[in-house]
C-alpha cells in the first residue's frame, strides 16, 4: 500500500481516474479511493473481482463511518 501511495500522490490529482486492468484484490482501489481518486479495476478471475468488489465496499463504509465525503 505504501508503494502505491506513492504512485498515486506522485501520478495523479484528486478526482483523477485510475486504472488497474489487473486489479487481483483491489489494493489499487482502496489506496485510490483513501486519496480522493476515482478507480477502475478489472480482472479476468472472477473471485478477485467479487475480492474486490468487497474490500471496496468496505472501505467505503469505513470512509463514511469515519465522516470522509470522498
Amino acid at each position: 500500500e505504501n508503494l502505491l501511495k506513492r504512485i498515486i500522490l506522485l501520478a495523479s490529482r484528486e478526482n483523477d481516474v485510475i486504472l488497474d486492468p489487473f486489479s487481483g484484490s483491489g489494493t489499487t482501489g482502496i489506496v485510490a479511493k483513501r486519496y480522493g481518486r476515482k478507480y477502475v479495476g478489472c480482472d479476468l478471475n472472477k473471485n478477485f473481482l467479487e475480492i474486490s468488489q468487497k474490500r471496496y465496499e468496505n472501505e467505503v463504509k469505513i470512509s463514511r463511518k469515519n465522516g470522509d465525503k470522498k
